[in-house]
């Protein structure tokens, strides 16, 4: 049970107008963070996404934590799925 909130990067008077630019940009190249999404079975998960169309920047792949995948949103946001293994 989890709810997510995502707003725009504003401009004046938060931010000046060449500086919400500069967020943007960085937003859109996948600096300023990522989602961490949480699965019980990602190869399936990516599949399914896959399926509808989701762009993959990274297949499902074998990590010290467990396995993961990357996409990005519509909005530049990058999103990692996370199926982590027992510790």
């Amino acid at each position: 049970d989890v709810a997510l909130a995502l707003i725009a990067v504003p401009g004046p008077p938060v931010f000046e107008e060449d500086t919400a630019a500069k967020l943007k940009e960085l937003l859109g190249k996948g600096v300023l963070g990522s989602v961490f999404l949480s699965t019980d079975d990602c190869q399936a998960k990516y599949e399914e996404l896959k399926g509808r169309d989701v762009e993959f920047t990274e297949e499902p792949a074998q990590r010290p934590y467990g396995i993961d995948a990357a996409f990005r949103d519509p909005s530049g946001n990058q999103v990692r799925l996370i199926q982590t293994t027992g510790a």
